[in-house]
């Protein structure tokens, strides 16, 4: 017959392994986490800067893309002008 010590001390030593196996999994899954947040965000910026970029390209028209960097590094160099009525979309002088 086994003593209630040795028995004891089996299930303690059970219970702590498979602590430390669950342990070693959350490890795992917490690096694994990491690397599909990591993804996710690339994949949503990418999205939202694509969506931007195309938007940009149909306002300025598919055949100047350019005009759309252009006018937003010469927006950043000039002070906002207040809004026109007539407006027919960015300056010539840069396009």
């Amino acid at each position: 017959m086994v003593s209630w010590r040795d028995e004891l001390a089996r299930r303690e030593t059970a219970a702590a392994e498979q602590v430390e196996h669950l342990r070693r999994q959350i490890a795992e899954l917490t690096e694994q986490l990491v690397v599909a947040e990591q993804m996710l965000s690339k994949l949503v910026i990418t999205r939202e800067t694509m969506t931007e970029i195309l938007t940009e390209t149909d306002i300025a028209g598919p055949e100047f893309p350019e005009r759309v960097i252009e006018y937003r590094c010469a927006s950043y160099a000039r002070p906002p002008t207040p809004y026109r009525q007539n407006y027919s979309g960015p300056p010539s002088a840069i396009g």
